[in-house]
């Protein structure tokens, strides 16, 4: 598998590597990747649960994410999850809250 920068990735091996990410913005529509996808935390879970047709990358656009942890940042980023909405009539995002850090 390899990303858009067209090199090798695995997302099953960012977890262990300490690389934390919360789907912040699935910007998808219900016919790529089901809303309730947005927000959750990017681990071993969500890519079980992902459909087959899903890239676990997001590459094909079905969401992004948010990396708030690992190796290339200093410090967590410190954040919340704030509320599921939808935009555009569909697109379904979890918008974060920036919090204070500790």
């Amino acid at each position: 598998m390899t990303n858009v920068w067209n090199s090798p990735f695995s997302p099953q091996g960012s977890i262990p590597c300490g690389i934390a990410a919360t789907k912040a913005a699935s910007n998808l529509s219900p016919a790529q990747l089901a809303g309730e996808f947005a927000g959750r935390e990017f681990d071993a879970d969500l890519l079980r649960d992902l459909p087959s047709d899903v890239d676990p990358c997001g590459e094909n656009g079905e969401f992004h994410t948010f990396v708030y942890a690992g190796p290339g940042l200093r410090e967590p980023v410190p954040h919340e999850r704030g509320p599921l909405v939808v935009r555009d009539g569909r697109f379904v995002y979890c918008d974060l809250v920036e919090t204070a850090s500790r």
